[in-house]
């Protein structure tokens, strides 16, 4: 079922805890989700969980059937040149508003998201073919943006180890320069070599190790990056939220990563809300959840902790 996007965040708005969603957060969520307007099956936010961050960001994901639809629904400017193929390929679609720093960026009179695409070959384990992303980021992207990252997505590809998968692709279409993403699961062995193939050693080898310190019976390890013409500078390090989070949010508190007052909003946000979305509306059953936490790493050790929060409406059938 598809839900309202301003009414759900103008609905949770007043229920926020105020150690991870300041005052003026929260105006800025609800100003960008009336004013993006549409629809999702769930919405979340991305939040910082260092001292004195307090900038969070909004997303939607959306129905898979919906994104080759031309009314508007989700906020994607294609998506639809091979509908069929597409839905095939594509497990997931989840837009995110990036909220701008005002003196610094050019605020456009509609945000623009970013756009993420799940890769799930339907009735197969096999790896997605270089062949069906690039059609994918050229759907996004366009020629144009497209064209600086092509040969750099290739090189991706051909470096990933036998157990490596991408799992999700992406564009960046609300950023400046315009970038791909792509996120990448591989043994946590391979991380280190796969990254210094990609001219990221340094980093690389920072990765490994602060994938181990978090998260030490992980075998397996999740990585997102940006690319252009370039890849990076920056990697992300995803950490699912069956993790042992109490220890993992521990760990973060003790590298100066998250401090402790916002610790406890995180791991007392999982729960269910019952209320209206709109006064005479029928009622809604809330489940929040913690999705994961990612922590950005640069060449010298890791630069920020974010946790990525999710809100799932579903119907309450009683008035």
């Amino acid at each position: 079922m598809n839900w309202s996007l301003a009414e759900s965040v103008r609905a949770v708005a007043p229920l926020l805890p105020r150690r991870l969603f300041s005052k003026d957060a929260t105006r800025e969520l609800e100003s960008i989700a009336a004013t993006v307007g549409g629809t999702m099956e769930v919405f979340g936010f991305e939040c910082r969980l260092g001292c004195g961050a307090t900038r969070v960001d909004l997303g939607a994901r959306h129905a898979v059937q919906t994104a080759t639809r031309r009314d508007g629904s989700i906020p994607c400017r294609r998506l639809t040149s091979f509908p069929a193929r597409f839905r095939k390929l594509v497990s997931f679609v989840f837009s995110e508003w990036d909220v701008v720093k005002h003196g610094t960026d050019v605020v456009p009179r509609v945000p623009v998201p970013s756009v993420f695409l799940g890769i799930a070959p339907r009735g197969t384990s096999a790896a997605v073919h270089l062949a069906d992303v690039k059609r994918l980021l050229l759907d996004l992207m366009g020629t144009r943006g497209f064209a600086s990252c092509d040969q750099t997505l290739t090189r991706c590809f051909r470096a990933l180890p036998a157990q490596g998968r991408i799992r999700v692709v992406g564009a960046m279409t609300g950023r400046s320069p315009q970038k791909a993403r792509l996120s990448v699961s591989l043994p946590r062995k391979r991380l280190a070599g796969y990254l210094a193939q990609l001219g990221l050693g340094r980093c690389g080898r920072t990765a490994a190790r602060v994938a181990r310190n978090l998260s030490p019976r992980s075998v397996g390890a999740l990585i997102d990056f940006d690319l252009r013409s370039e890849i990076g500078p920056t990697i992300g390090i995803h950490f699912r939220s069956s993790d042992e989070i109490h220890l993992l949010l521990d760990r973060l508190v003790d590298a100066g990563l998250c401090t402790v007052d916002k610790r406890q909003p995180v791991l007392a946000w999982e729960r269910v809300v019952t209320l209206r979305l709109r006064r005479d509306g029928w009622l809604c059953r809330l489940y929040w959840y913690l999705d994961h936490i990612k922590v950005v790493c640069g060449p010298d050790g890791p630069l920020e902790a974010k946790v990525y929060l999710g809100i799932a409406p579903s119907l309450c059938l009683v008035r």
